[in-house]
């Protein structure tokens, strides 16, 4: 009896502290503490799976947070307004609520008396928060704005055709989604046939290519993705035109007929037949393989045979059972070889053939490493473009603004070239970034992506609809011909960019253009158009005849490059050629900074299916047209799906875009290591800071130009005029300031400087500070050129076998370590051959850091007592000769320009040596190489009366002659401005 007793004490007890629980989640509710009223709801649901006033509650606190938060957004936000989150929450409420009123029956008395603290009547238990609930649901989806086909929307003025059509693709494919749930979750609903009305509406455009490409997914894919829904929707009458308009261009009149005889065996119709294989959105799956079989050996040899391999290898591939792969490959490869296949079932055979040896070859080790929450984010992350101070730009796909740019900054530990050492092992996801962020005044409510960056960091260039928006009307005044995809650049000012600016023809035109890049040296962009002369003929990209095409909506682009002309515009485009494109499409160049290594992204090239990474290298400088043959970057790199890859400077870092399962979002961007087989060819970067004779920091062009044999004879300079690219005309050195109109991105040829083959220029930034990478295979020469003022050269070694060898000094900031020397009989030459001096000559090695100072012609001290003197670093002596020697003709050539367009301008040339060896020899050899300085720039553009020589010998040290490197100092030609 007394455990009788003591039982029922501890029932009444636990029973009184559950209506304390329940009490308790009560008053958090009514107190707006949804978070944690949830998680005490949640305890005693779990607890008592027949607690109706917990699951009441739930219901009550998820309902709640959604009216709250409807109140708390602005009306007018409504059309741009992704409801997915109202949707989850009332989702949850309702079946919290069917919960409760399940459950209801059970409620003991204690348990109605703490049910009226919701204060709501018992009918609500049982049924009027459950329609309460829908009714929210469906007065979302029906009083939503962007429901409405896509005419109606756009005359109604509600929404923009040019900035919102992209907002409005996104919002309508989530709102389709949001339809489903709504059917799935409220199974009995009265609303339930309005709903489906609407979600057939909403396909009301992809029943014809010219609807589709105008308003909805561009690539082609959105057809089939809902293929099934709308083949139920619509009728056949409604459903006529898309056979023949949305395939029309992937099958011959012979392959549609074999189609329908594979469709009537298989008793269904071909639109069935063709949503059912899928090839372009969902592929081939266990459900439909045996479909891809009949369908591979129905059609073979053409093309969509062939797609449709790709389509059943790729469960194999991605789970990496690269033997299943080749077995496949095996099985269905005579089909293509077979007789009357030629010409393209045998180039598809031979294809095959490389697929095969590609997935027999072993894994490359390659860790794709995902770049984290910082960077990707649970929406669509891609098109990833680093700078060279590791600052990543890439797109999103947002839900409400279609894609915009962002920017992740790199975290403080990384140097700025990006080398292998910044931070150990690069293997170990060195490359690491702050949180990203929108990317500023670039981004409007259409959509805008970053294609590629300058090799300075200083121009983003960008792919978007800037020309029709009103605020950027001003774009149309630099180029009218643009047309279905238009590429913008945006240059840099300080820490922020400046505005919006759009290349102008022949880069745009009135064709598609996407995917531009700009070359190293700055000298030319490459980019992809699907305009007259692509390899295998003109077809538009996004045509309103067809939908799809080699399995996308690209048809056939192909990578065009277009090299700058001397008035700062380009000359006509060039098309790569047939080694680099094919009759499908091509995309995303991207010219590596050793100047020869292409990579790029191809449909039509031997690969894995969609678009796979390729690389080739440029086998002559000279030509654009001449390449190796492309090169897949293997299995591990590329997938079935469509990839893209963008490669750092040092070429040991790269960006892959994929669809992972261990991503955040639909698509991640993730950091991988260059196998050694596919790294471009090493580069130096080389940087530094333009200063005036006060060591103030100016703005300048910074030029660079390979060094070689340039003909010149060491005896009175007889071949100058044989240099190539000889600047006689005296323009063609003094005008670097001048700027053109038409000058587009971080361009410096707004000038008339004229390059040799391998050189280039680049503008510094505000602050005089600047950057450029050069391959490691030949000597170079870069200098300042800024109206008004003069620098010296400096030469750089980048061959192994020390060509040139008056190098970067130890120390960057010392203006005067590598000067001219003046030897006697007894001195050695000029040559500075000490390996610690050249920091290039190691294929390891840091950046090379060099501050380039210049000379203002026009401001110096008129009384001639404080003018400085300057030399050229350039300018070099073989020993007790006069000769001048080839690295220092350029400088002396800019020198002489100079003088020619000055007339006024005088100088006073004056040779220095050592103490070594007698007074008369030093002052005759000091004097011999002043003449001879003297009469090489009077035969190339100044005039007698503008130069002095004067040989001084040993009389005028500028340092102590008791140490080599004072001696080297001493050993000197200087130049004086004297009016």
């Amino acid at each position: 009896m007394l455990f009788l007793r003591f039982i029922l004490f501890f029932t009444l007890c636990s029973h009184w502290a559950l209506a304390q629980t329940e009490k308790e989640a009560i008053t958090l509710l009514h107190n707006k503490q949804y978070e944690q009223a949830i998680q005490q709801f949640s305890a005693l649901a779990k607890k008592d799976t027949k607690n109706a006033i917990a699951y009441f509650g739930l219901a009550k606190t998820y309902y709640e947070q959604q009216q709250n938060l409807k109140k708390s957004q602005p009306l007018q936000s409504f059309k741009y307004r992704n409801f997915q989150t109202h949707f989850d929450w009332l989702a949850q409420a309702y079946s919290h609520a069917q919960q409760a009123s399940k459950w209801a029956t059970n409620l003991t008395s204690a348990q109605k008396e703490t049910f009226k603290s919701f204060s709501v009547s018992e009918s609500q238990l049982q049924t009027g928060l459950s329609i309460a609930i829908e009714n929210e649901a469906f007065s979302i989806i029906s009083t939503l704005p962007y429901r409405n086909p896509f005419e109606q929307i756009y005359v109604s003025q509600v929404y923009n055709k040019e900035a919102d059509a992209d907002t409005l693709l996104a919002l309508r494919d989530a709102l389709h989604d949001q339809c489903n749930q709504f059917l799935a979750t409220y199974k009995n609903s009265t609303n339930a046939k309005v709903i489906q009305q609407i979600r057939k509406d909403l396909f009301a455009e992809m029943l014809n290519p010219t609807t589709v490409r105008r308003y909805g997914d561009k690539g082609g894919k959105i057809y089939e993705q809902h293929c099934d829904l709308i083949l139920n929707y619509y009728t056949a009458e409604e459903l006529k035109n898309i056979l023949p308009v949305f395939y029309g261009f992937e099958y011959s009149v012979e392959d549609l007929q074999k189609v329908k005889e594979l469709a009537d065996s298989e008793k269904i119709t071909v639109l069935n037949l063709l949503c059912q294989l899928n090839l372009h959105a969902k592929g081939c799956g266990t459900n439909n393989k045996a479909l891809y079989d009949k369908f591979i050996r129905k059609l073979a040899p053409a093309d969509a045979a062939y797609l449709a391999l790709q389509r059943l290898i790729a469960p194999a591939l991605q789970q990496k059972n690269w033997n299943e792969a080749i077995n496949n490959l095996k099985i269905y490869q005579p089909l293509f070889a077979k007789a009357g296949a030629a010409p393209t079932g045998n180039k598809i055979a031979d294809q095959i053939s490389n697929l095969i040896l590609l997935l027999g070859m072993p894994e490359d080790n390659i860790a794709l490493s995902n770049l984290g929450k910082t960077v990707n984010s649970n929406l669509q992350d891609y098109s990833p473009v680093l700078a060279y101070n590791n600052t990543l730009y890439f797109a999103r796909r947002t839900e409400n603004t279609g894609e915009e740019v962002y920017v992740a900054n790199p975290k403080p530990n990384l140097t700025p070239n990006g080398s292998s050492n910044v931070s150990g092992n690069i293997s170990n996801n060195i490359l690491q970034f702050e949180p990203a962020q929108p990317l500023g005044k670039v981004n409007t409510k259409s959509h805008e992506i970053p294609l590629s960056v300058s090799i300075d960091g200083k121009t983003l260039v960008l792919f978007g609809n800037y020309s029709g928006l009103a605020e950027f009307f001003y774009v149309l005044k630099t180029e009218k011909r643009l047309g279905k995809g238009d590429i913008y650049y945006v240059n840099k000012k300080g820490n922020s960019f400046d505005k919006v600016e759009v290349f102008p023809y022949p880069v745009n035109s009135e064709d598609y253009e996407a995917d531009l890049s700009i070359t190293p040296d700055n000298q030319a962009v490459l980019f992809c158009s699907d305009r007259k002369g692509n390899v295998g003929g003109y077809l538009p990209n996004y045509p309103e005849n067809g939908l799809y095409y080699h399995g996308s909506g690209e048809f056939n682009t192909d990578i065009w490059v277009a090299v700058r002309n001397e008035k700062g515009g380009f000359q006509e485009a060039i098309n790569l050629g047939s080694t680099i494109n094919t009759p499908f499409a091509e995309k995303k160049p991207f010219l590596h900074p050793d100047g020869k290594t292409l990579y790029f992204c191809s449909e039509g090239h031997s690969g894995f299916g969609g678009y796979d990474i390729f690389m080739s290298k440029r086998l002559d400088e000279n030509l654009w047209t001449s390449w190796s043959a492309p090169v897949n970057l293997g299995k591990i790199i590329n997938s079935p799906a469509d990839d893209s890859f963008y490669i750092s400077t040092n070429g040991e870092v790269a960006f892959v875009v994929a669809d992972k399962t261990q991503g955040n979002g639909k698509l991640d961007i993730y950091q991988m290591t260059v196998p050694q087989r596919f790294r471009p060819e090493p580069v130096t970067t080389i940087s530094g800071v333009v200063t005036d004779d006060n060591g103030n920091p100016t703005t300048a062009k910074i030029y660079w130009q390979p060094l070689g044999n340039q003909g010149v004879s060491n005896q009175n300079n007889k071949n100058t005029n044989n240099l190539p690219n000889n600047p006689n005309n005296p323009n063609s050195l003094n005008n670097s300031t001048n700027s053109n109109s038409n000058s587009t991105g971080n361009n410096p040829n707004a000038n008339t400087t004229k390059l040799m083959k391998g050189g280039g220029g680049i503008d510094t930034d505000e602050n005089g500070r600047f950057y450029f990478v050069v391959p490691r295979n030949k000597p170079y020469t870069y200098f300042a050129e800024k109206e008004g003022y003069f620098g010296s050269g400096v030469h750089i070694n980048l061959t192994p076998n020390n060509l040139i060898t008056n190098s970067l000094p130890n120390n960057p900031t010392t203006q005067n370590n590598n000067q001219n020397s003046n030897q006697n009989s007894n001195q050695n030459s000029n040559q500075n051959n000490n390996p610690n001096n050249n920091p290039s000559s190691n294929p390891n090695s840091a950046t090379p850091t060099e501050n380039l100072t210049t000379i203002n012609l026009s401001s110096l001290d008129k009384t001639n007592k404080n003018r400085k003197p300057f030399v050229l670093r350039t300018l070099n002596f073989d020993h007790n000769s006069e000769g001048i020697r080839p690295e220092s003709i350029l400088d002396l050539l800019r020198l002489a320009a100079v003088l020619q367009a000055n007339k006024t301008l005088k100088l006073s040339i004056e040779g220095h040596t050592d103490d070594a060896g007698t007074h008369d020899f030093n002052i005759d050899l000091s004097q011999r190489r002043a003449n001879a300085v003297l009469l090489f720039l009077t035969k190339n553009g100044a005039t007698a009366n503008q130069l002095t020589a004067k040989g001084f010998g040993e009389t005028l040290p500028i340092a102590d002659n008791k140490t080599e490197g004072g001696k080297e100092k001493n050993r000197r030609v200087e130049f004086k401005v004297v009016e």
